[in-house]
């Protein structure tokens, strides 16, 4: 039988500024691993929970929103222009 432990979903973070928000955000960090394939980096355990999941996704929205913001450029008037691939 497992334990009420190996029931519980954890959350694995690779992004310390992710992790950071989450943690603002009052998500509790369970522990913290040295990455498998890079020396340098860790990774960060959450509980897969729903105030998690929630703050989890507006990080990803405001990452995308940061990310089309930064696909702006200066014309020739100096003045934005959305690029358009």
């Amino acid at each position: 039988m497992e334990s009420k432990e190996a029931k519980n979903k954890v959350l694995v973070i690779n992004s310390m500024r992710c992790a950071g928000y989450l943690m603002f955000h009052g998500c509790k960090l369970i522990h913290t691993e040295p990455h498998r394939n890079h020396q340098n980096k860790h990774v960060f355990i959450f509980n897969d929970d729903t105030k998690t999941n929630e703050f989890l996704r507006k990080y990803t929205n405001e990452e995308s929103k940061k990310n089309e913001a930064k696909n702006v450029h200066y014309g020739e008037n100096q003045r934005p222009v959305q690029r358009m691939e």
